[in-house]
């Protein structure tokens, strides 16, 4: 597996999903104020003011909400409860955390009209119709579908982009530093 930045989206789902298995929280917005009391590092960034040293900076209450929100979405956070759900559970394992994601972003994208099998093939057809050279962005991938698929395909572009980065750094497809999609699938 490739390394994941610590301020992830990724790591954000997992300790996320570690918080909420902890049993203590009786819905999702006390689980958002349990994770900003918690300031894990993950939902931090550097700020550089002048000429000070960059220093770590808490993430705002939109950053903590959108990684439940997604939580939630995939099917791992119950929405009334903010307790983990069955795929929670298992994803709280590390060692598993990489299989469950890939396979409740392989069902989100499933119920909003587009096949994980599908997506692949788009990518390979793309690749094996560029010049040498040159790969598709997640935009472009994102266009193929759009004209394939219609308004069959309920995901918006900034949920594709969520989705597929999500899935890079869980080993379901390679990614360049440019952000270019390669089908890859882990044995």
């Amino acid at each position: 597996m490739a390394k994941i930045p610590d301020r992830s989206l990724y790591r954000k789902l997992q300790i996320v999903i570690e918080e909420a298995g902890k049993g203590r929280i009786s819905r999702p917005e006390g689980l958002v104020e349990t994770l900003i009391k918690s300031n894990p590092i993950c939902f931090t960034y550097y700020r550089v003011e002048g000429d000070h040293p960059a220093k770590p900076v808490p993430c705002n209450r939109e950053t903590y909400k959108h990684a439940v929100t997604l939580a939630i979405q995939l099917g791992l956070i119950d929405e009334h409860t903010g307790q983990v759900t069955k795929a929670g559970i298992k994803a709280i394992n590390r060692d598993q955390f990489s299989a469950i994601l890939r396979q409740r972003i392989k069902v989100v994208l499933n119920s909003k009209g587009l096949s994980f099998e599908s997506l692949l093939e788009v990518i390979q057809g793309i690749l094996s119709n560029t010049k040498s050279g040159t790969i598709s962005s997640w935009d472009n991938i994102y266009d193929q579908l759009s004209k394939l698929y219609g308004e069959k395909m309920a995901i918006d572009r900034k949920d594709f982009h969520t989705f597929l980065t999500l899935i890079s750094h869980a080993d379901g497809i390679a990614v360049s530093q440019k952000r270019i999609y390669l089908p890859y699938i882990p044995e």
